[in-house]
């Protein structure tokens, strides 16, 4: 039997291999899709950080510049860390891909993916092709592969080509080592010759190919090729000397064996000239000071890196004990592969492959911190990969080997469980962090500075505290009218100077931007630039913005001065009062009209008495022709920094124009209201007249419709897409004009799961006053879909029909080569109610409160009053289906039956249409009555009742098959107003 169960085992390892051995090219395929698509998924997801910032920047340069290693900030030249091929690479590839974010990152894309099917012949040389299947597909899923994957730098270059260099050099060495180190793994079952270990015709390849100088497989092809990768790798980051140093010794230990004493010398004088024009650029920075944000890392935590970041990336909590044992079993895994590495050559040429550039970077750190972060070392990350692998491999062969103890076969079993759990959980946690968790965002200097270009004004300047900040910003710079600079400007330190050029910004400019994070030189320590803001101009904005490493922050600052005697040249006077606040006495709009800015600037000017409390904030409204609301913006409260001084009060506020605000005259309100309350103070009041030109911008994005006539369907925004019968859904409609067009009409379709239009609606895009649409106009609408209470639920296409002076034009998805006069463009998922049939705890129950032929009262929840309101939530039952919709009321009335306080409004906030009740549910109805300040003390009653909104009418109301006074039901008795005292202090 114990031989049967071997032959069995034997019989199944052999398939195993068989079919490996058939489908590794599938399986490598697959796996370096998988790799493309991680990698391809988040390529734009993140903004360009600190030193993404200063790719776009040298890669732009001419190519003797990008040589140079030279790079201009402002008034200084400073010598870049990095030599210049990928600059090089970058510099030709923007031509042909353009300066988008995804396009810088490409090349960083496309060779983390080239480095798969590398891998996995490395994998495939060092053992066997499992191992290089597996390797490959741990480097397709490693969150920090994927990491650098996505960065406009030089990283995922790096690791392509010292893998290559790396595969190259073992192909040498094994090819020298066969005879001599590991012959068995050459596959020869008998042995001929000098007990070699080889077959007779692998014996006779072996020495054919170590005794061919040229060729394929010539030790001189792979010495070239392993100078020009690694020479390029030299080229593209510094510490590469660290790895080629280490490998330095098995290509002299080879050399040497096989008597190629010339060629070793000579490769030794080809190491030093290409070595030589790099000693300019590293000999000097090597005995200068700290570089910037370098500091001393202990070579404890730089080993801990290795295990960690290279098995887990830079998206998970290292302090988290899940991830604490996790990343201990990855080392332990790891660890067991390198035993599985034997001979000794081999796993000293792994370790050298894994540790060379660490052990590099701890001695050159006893001169100068020269570590500060993974991608300084990850040149080593394969290495640690293949080990992990060599490790599963290792534990799969010793678990499905017969073995006479019961028990270790177990043993091994739990182990290759274990490890392939850590090889493929570690990484799906830290991929989903970034993939889903904005806690591991990269900084997002794309958002500050879209945010400042959304809300710049017309003479707004952005300062940036750090210097090297600059050529991020003008990478996503799109409005050349808004200056740029920073301060102290580079390379100078923060003095008078810098003081003097602060007050000839505040003299040119109506608004200063600033971005605060300080230099990493120390150029600005004490924060001068900030604190001379500070002192001297008022704080109107602060921004922060996600980040991981550094605060992204702006400031805005308005210059000016913040109390004057007269209205400037372009104020408006104005005599508006609000109980509690000084008068309005004048406005001054810092826009031309029309206007064309996404940002409305405006100063108002106030008496300077009353002070206005603390809890004083103003509401903005842009009024449309229609005389419809279509925004409102709240401004910061009244009473911050309210100067006592003589004159008029100067503050000042902004009006962001959302994107497609349409064309036409608009009037400019605003209103007082009580800061986190929301309790107006006083009516809207017109401030003045705007005239808004219309929004040109450009649009990013895949358009959800196409028409011939080059109007497309830009967005379709919808706060969710799943609805409830009786939902009414808001809809953001945005359509983009390609030429002048003078009659545009569109209609929409809702069409349900079985192709029938539940309903139908039409109308102008934008604004109903817009008689012509100009070319390039971007346009908003907003509407909204409403679901009648019967709606079955399911899916439900929006499909689209477009029409030009009253003719169909085609169109179609920005995906299909055919149009057609109707598009089908948007979902919306309609959902039943979840059905309630029993009352919640602590509900009056009432019995036969009936309301008609189908709905009941069954009970109600009244809440202890307060000085100022009374909550009350109605629970209806329906004893069928209702064939009509009612409005509920609540009545309060007084001793004499007037009514002093009432409500009424569709049941349940307006979201439960009573057509859309079910029989047996329980549907609740809360309302909150707002009681009158003057309310007399006296007892007072709760009415309730429904009715018909089109024409009033109430169905009968019984109670216990009593017919009720006005068709309504008393709920209780109260006594009113209740009395809220203040305790004494003792």
């Amino acid at each position: 039997m114990a031989d049967k169960s071997k032959n069995r085992i034997a019989y199944c390892v052999l398939r195993i291999r068989y079919a490996i051995r058939n489908t590794q090219y599938v399986t490598l395929l697959l796996i370096i899709l998988l790799g493309f698509g991680l990698r391809l998924v988040n390529a734009e997801a993140f903004s360009f950080w600190t030193d993404e910032g200063l790719t776009p920047l040298r890669s732009g340069y001419p190519v003797g510049e990008i040589l140079s290693n030279r790079i201009v900030i402002q008034e200084g030249v400073t010598k870049d860390t990095h030599p210049p091929f990928f600059y090089l690479l970058v510099h030709f590839s923007r031509q042909l891909w353009g300066e988008t974010d995804f396009a810088f990152r490409y090349p960083s894309l496309l060779a983390s993916v080239l480095a798969l099917p590398l891998a996995y012949q490395l994998g495939r040389r060092l053992h066997r092709r499992p191992l290089g299947l597996l390797f490959a597909g741990l480097m397709a899923i490693n969150p920090l592969q994927i990491w650098y994957a996505n960065e406009a730098r030089q990283y995922a270059l790096l690791v392509l080509l010292t893998l290559g260099a790396t595969y190259v050099l073992w192909r040498a060495l094994a090819r020298e080592a066969a005879v001599f180190v590991f012959p068995a793994e050459f596959g020869a079952k008998t042995t001929t010759g000098a007990g070699s270990g080889l077959n007779y015709r692998e014996e006779i390849r072996v020495k054919q190919r170590n005794t061919r100088f040229w060729g394929a497989d010539s030790i001189f092809i792979d010495l070239i090729l392993y100078f020009l990768l690694a020479g390029l790798a030299l080229y593209t980051q510094y510490t590469t000397f660290f790895l080629a140093a280490g490998q330095s010794f098995f290509w002299l230990w080879l050399l040497w064996r096989k008597g190629y004493r010339k060629l070793l010398a000579g490769a030794a004088v080809a190491a030093l000239l290409l070595a030589i024009p790099l000693i300019p650029f590293t000999v000097p920075r090597f005995f200068k000071g700290y570089e910037a944000n370098f500091y001393y890392v202990s070579p404890l935590i730089m080993l801990q890196d290795v295990y960690r970041f290279f098995a887990l990336g830079r998206s998970v909590d290292y302090l988290a004990p899940a991830i604490t044992l996790i990343t201990l079993a990855g080392l332990g895994l790891a660890l067991l592969g390198l035993y599985a590495a034997r001979p000794n050559l081999r796993r000293l040429f792994l370790l050298v492959y894994l540790l060379a550039v660490v052990f590099g970077l701890m001695a050159g750190s006893l001169v100068k911190p020269m570590y500060q972060g993974v991608r300084h070392i990850m040149i080593g990350s394969p290495a640690f990969l293949l080990l992990m692998a060599w490790g599963v491999i290792y534990a799969a062969r010793r678990a499905f080997t017969p073995y006479p103890a019961t028990l270790l076969k177990v043993v091994w079993r739990l182990l290759l469980v274990l490890g392939l759990f850590t090889a493929v959980a570690g990484p799906a946690i830290s991929l989903n962090n970034y993939f889903a968790r904005d806690r591991f965002i990269k900084d997002d200097y794309r958002a500050m500075i879209r945010f400042i270009e959304a809300n710049a004004g017309e003479n707004d300047v952005v300062v940036y505290n750090n210097a090297i900040l600059l050529p991020l910003h003008q990478h996503y710079q799109t409005r050349a009218d808004v200056a740029l600079t920073a301060l102290p400007v580079y390379p100078y330190r923060a003095d008078d100077a810098t003081v003097s050029q602060l007050e000839a910004l505040a003299q040119t400019y109506d608004r200063i931007w600033f971005v605060t994070e300080r230099p990493a030189d120390k150029r600005d320590e004490a924060g001068l630039v900030e604190s001379w803001l500070e002192e001297h101009l008022p704080r109107v904005g602060q921004y922060t913005f996600p980040s991981a490493t550094s605060i992204v922050r702006t400031q805005v600052y308005v210059t000016g001065p913040v109390a004057t005697g007269n209205l400037p040249e372009n104020g408006r006077p104005l005599a508006i009062t609000w109980p509690g606040l000084p008068p309005l006495a004048g406005i001054a709009l810092n826009f031309s009209q029309p206007v064309t800015l996404p940002a409305l600037w405006f100063d108002l000017f106030w008496a300077n008495q009353p002070i206005p409390g603390a809890g004083v904030a103003l509401r903005f409204n842009l009024q449309g022709a229609d005389g419809r609301a279509w925004w409102a913006q709240q401004a910061l409260p009244l009473g911050n920094g309210w100067p006592e001084m003589e004159g008029l009060v100067r503050q000042s506020y902004y009006l962001p124009l959302p994107p497609g605000t349409p064309p036409g005259r608009y009037t400019l309100l605003a209103q007082p209201f009580t800061a986190g309350q929301d309790d107006a103070l006083g009516e809207p009041q017109p401030l003045a007249e705007i005239e808004l030109a219309g929004d040109f911008r450009e649009v990013a994005g895949w358009p959800a419709a196409v028409f011939q006539n080059g109007v497309t369907l830009q967005q379709i925004e919808m706060p969710d897409t799943v609805a409830r019968p009786g939902h009414n859904l808001p809809l953001t409609l945005y359509w983009k004009v390609g030429a002048e067009r003078p009659d545009l009409w569109y209609e929409l379709e809702v069409v349900g799961p079985d192709g029938a239009v539940l309903r139908q609606q039409s109308g102008p895009p934008g604004a109903p006053w817009l008689a012509a649409w100009p070319a390039g106009l971007y346009l908003s609408e907003r509407t909204s879909l409403y679901f009648p209470p019967e709606t079955a639920p399911g899916v439900y296409r929006l499909r689209w029909r477009l029409l030009e002076a009253g003719k169909t034009v085609p169109g179609r998805p920005f995906w299909r080569p055919w149009s057609s006069e109707k598009v089908v463009a948007g979902r919306v998922t309609v959902q039943p109610w979840p059905l309630e049939t029993r009352l919640p705890d602590g509900v009056n129950t009432l019995a036969e409160a009936r309301f008609g032929e189908a709905i009941e009262l069954a009970g109600f929840a009244l809440a202890r009053p307060s000085a100022d309101e009374l909550a009350l939530t109605l629970y209806w039952r329906a004893t069928a289906a209702p064939p009509q919709n009612y409005f509920s009321f609540v009545h309060l009335v007084n001793e004499k039956g007037e009514i002093v306080a009432q409500k009424g409004f569709v049941p349940a906030g307006g979201l439960r249409p009573t057509k859309g009740w079910r029989a047996g549910e329980i549907i609740a109805d809360p309302y909150t009555l707002l009681l009158p300040p003057d309310l007399p003390p006296g007892a007072y009653a709760l009415r309730v009742g429904l009715y018909r909104p089109d024409d009033g009418t109430r169905p009968l109301v019984t109670f216990q098959g009593q017919p009720q006074p006005d068709n309504q039901l008393k709920l209780t008795d109260l006594t009113l107003p209740i009395l809220v005292t203040t305790p004494q202090k003792e």
